[in-house]
């Protein structure tokens, strides 16, 4: 979604780096209004673009940590 509404993302032009890459998007995940900032550089972010990336980031913790959680319980049931 923020592709599509920027045009680009901060990281299009390091996409033969994979590290790189890895190292923007967590750069850019922990400063939200800087992501904002970088890829809406003569406009502000539409919307609640901010809200949205903010909501994205939040579920993808909860997932992630949920998953884990999971996975450890199962392993202690065995």
């Amino acid at each position: 979604m923020l592709q599509w509404l920027a045009s680009e993302l901060p990281w299009e032009s390091s996409l033969s780096n994979p590290v790189l890459v890895h190292q923007q998007k967590t750069k850019y995940m922990k400063n939200i209004p800087e992501l904002m900032k970088k890829c809406f550089l003569n406009t502000s972010a539409p919307g609640n673009v901010a809200q949205d990336v903010s909501r994205y980031k939040l579920l993808n913790y909860i997932y992630h940590h949920s998953t884990a959680l999971m996975i450890f319980s199962l392993l202690r049931i065995n």
